[in-house]
């Protein structure tokens, strides 16, 4: 009876030890740091951005906190799913048409399906922003070399 006991009492120490590691492990995942790298081409600049954070935001909210910063200017319409870039560092979409060209972008390195601010950055990722015919839009389309923020107008 007393050896049954022990027992008892020792499968709720392994329990309870076990369980306390599996919390702690999800309070560690929870605090990782993701980064995301931005390029932006426009019609005579690029600009290379990074921004790093610690929890899921969506793109918007990582573009609204460059703009808080001072490291990015741009310009939307709409509110919470609806919303849409008009704008990117004084470059505004010129709407529809097959010669108009718009800011597209893509998700590590793919066009994006979904607007800013259903995008969802849940680890590291490369964001591409393009002013662009859309049947131009391959062309704009690569990877993102560099991490350093620099910007490179032509004027």
């Amino acid at each position: 009876m007393i050896k049954k006991k022990y027992k008892i009492i020792l499968l709720i120490i392994f329990t309870l030890i076990f369980s306390c590691k599996k919390e702690e492990t999800k309070q560690q995942n929870n605090h990782a740091e993701y980064r995301v790298d931005f390029i932006i081409k426009g019609d005579s600049f690029s600009k290379n951005l990074n921004q790093t954070f610690s929890t899921t935001k969506s793109l918007f909210e990582i573009m609204m906190d460059l703009k808080s910063q001072n490291r990015l200017d741009f310009g939307y319409t709409g509110s919470k799913d609806t919303i849409f870039i008009t704008e990117i560092d004084g470059i505004k979409n010129e709407g529809s048409g097959k010669q108009k060209r718009n800011w597209i972008f893509f998700v590590d390195g793919n066009l994006s399906e979904k607007g800013v601010s259903q995008v969802l950055i849940e680890k590291d990722t490369e964001i591409l922003w393009c002013f662009t015919q859309w049947e131009e839009k391959e062309k704009c389309n690569h990877k993102i070399g560099g991490n350093d923020e620099t910007n490179n107008r032509k004027n």
